[in-house]
Formats: C-alpha cells, sequence, structure tokens
C-alpha cells in the first residue's frame, strides 16, 4: 500500500515515498496544463483507508479544487486501474505519472487495453553520474530497497505474461 492511516498524522506523512513522489509529479502537472484534472486511484492494500483518498486530502491542502479531483478508490493494482480510466476517459489523451521502474509495464499494461498514455515518470532510481565511484564499494541499505523495488517489477512482468496462459485453462 502507498500509506499508513494514522489520523494523528498529517496526510502527508501518512503516504509513503513512492506516492509522495507520484502525487507531487501530478500536482506539478495539473499546474501546468489548464483545464486538467488529477485522477487519483488505489485501493486501502492491507490499510482500512483506500490510498486515493489519502493522496485527495492531500492534494485539497495544497490548493487544488475537489472538482479537478477524480478519485477511484478500488482498483488493486495496476490492471484495474487501467480498466477503470478506460471506463472514465475511453480513448482521450492523458498522462500517466508512476515511478520511472514501474513506467515500463504500465504503459505495456494500459496499451492492452488500448490506450496510449503520455508517460511523466518521476521517482528515478537512478539519477545523477553513472561513473564509478569508491563510495560505490560501501554496503548500503538503499540497495537492499532498491533489489526490492526491481524485483517488485520483474516478477509483475513475468506474471503479466504469464496471466493469459493461466487464464486460458
Amino acid at each position: 500500500s502507498g500509506h499508513v492511516s494514522d489520523p494523528r498524522l498529517p496526510a502527508t506523512s501518512q503516504i509513503n515515498g513512492d506516492s509522495l513522489f507520484r502525487l507531487v509529479e501530478g500536482i506539478r502537472l495539473y499546474r501546468a496544463i489548464p483545464g486538467a484534472k488529477l485522477f487519483l486511484s488505489g485501493g486501502p492494500g492491507f490499510d482500512t483507508t483506500p490510498n486515493a483518498e489519502i493522496m485527495a486530502t492531500v492534494v485539497e491542502q495544497m490548493g487544488i479544487p475537489p472538482e479537478d479531483i477524480i478519485i477511484e478508490n478500488t482498483p488493486a493494482n495496476t490492471e484495474e486501474e487501467a480498466k477503470l480510466v478506460k471506463r472514465r476517459i475511453k480513448h482521450a489523451p492523458f498522462i500517466l505519472v508512476t515511478s520511472s521502474v514501474h513506467m515500463p509495464r504500465a504503459i505495456n499494461i494500459f496499451q492492452q487495453h488500448d490506450m496510449n498514455p503520455v508517460p511523466a515518470p518521476t521517482d528515478f532510481i537512478f539519477k545523477g553520474s553513472t561513473r564509478f565511484s569508491p563510495k560505490d564499494l560501501y554496503p548500503s541499505s538503499n540497495n537492499i530497497v532498491l533489489t526490492e523495488r526491481l524485483l517488485y517489477e520483474y516478477l509483475g512482468k513475468f506474471w503479466f505474461r504469464l496471466k493469459p496462459l493461466v487464464s486460458e485453462r
């Protein structure tokens, strides 16, 4: 889940880093594009409150009018999100904001549903110089997080390809 509900905390502190990166980029694009709407999606995951509702609270607190916010609080995964987006906007152009590591799989899923989103990746894993540095030799807990995110995406790609074969039986 992209958040942890805790009414003692401000909504911005209930959202995890991944969701916050996406939300900030969505707000930036909303402000840059006249007439834009923010489509927020995400179910509750293992929480009681859907992620989309926590994100909506944040964007309203950031000054986005409620009439410009579209909330889908049931999807559990990207494929369900793609189906909901298609039902809402049909073939209208839209910008898809997600993490850079998730973007290729997300685009693939949306294209499978006959949509062609404009990608707006955020939360880049690899930043700065790609040259070797002695710092690269030191152990880092960040590498564990990076490995987890990459494994999650590889498993997601694997399941995306395997699912049609399994559902045919």
